[in-house]
């Protein structure tokens, strides 16, 4: 029984279920700011910019631009989230021992990863930052869902654990890096470049 703080641990502990939510909000912003800036300088630099300000206006084109980009790294962010979270699901249910599944931390490391979001916002201009940030973040979590489950897991489990996880993310980049520049070099010689 939590007695008088209860309502306070019950308002925190609902809260903390939100910090993956406001993470990918925050990275799909700083991604979208980062993405329309090099969009708009490449416009800027082809001279076709300056043809769009003659049917809209300049705010028009940032707001919208940066609208579709924050609707596609925010769908891209989640799916991957979504993915990680049946992974690890998917890993604990081959690799856990004893015949009770574990649980996972229901804050998971969200704060950390949250720190990570909020530092990119203001690493816009650095595309190289940006991913450093992200990729460093979900390590952090990674790494902080392992050590409160450690005693779940034989050697052997986690070397299991560790070895899926990172053998379907190497597959998983591999494969859309792969389909995304095959998508480039089809659609450079569609243009007779």
């Amino acid at each position: 029984m939590l007695g008088r703080d209860e309502p306070q641990v019950k308002r925190i502990y609902y809260f903390t279920h939100y910090l993956s939510f406001f993470s990918i909000l925050l990275f799909s912003t700083a991604f979208s700011i980062h993405t329309e800036l090099y969009i708009l300088q490449k416009l800027n630099q082809f001279g076709i910019y300056q043809s769009f300000m003659d049917v809209f206006s300049e705010s028009h084109i940032k707001l919208t631009l940066w609208f579709v980009l924050f609707l596609l790294y925010f769908m891209v962010f989640s799916a991957m989230k979504l993915i990680s979270d049946m992974m690890l699901e998917l890993s604990l249910y081959f690799f856990s021992k004893g015949d009770r599944h574990p649980v996972v931390p229901r804050h998971s490391g969200g704060l950390y990863f949250l720190i990570h979001s909020v530092l990119a916002v203001f690493f816009v201009q650095s595309f190289a930052i940006l991913v450093f940030l992200y990729l460093l973040g979900n390590l952090i979590v990674f790494s902080f869902i392992l050590y409160h489950l450690k005693d779940q897991f034989t050697w052997m489990g986690k070397a299991g654990l560790l070895f899926m996880h990172g053998f379907f993310w190497l597959v998983f980049f591999t494969t859309v890096f792969y389909a995304g520049l095959k998508l480039y070099n089809g659609f450079m010689r569609s243009l007779g470049v």
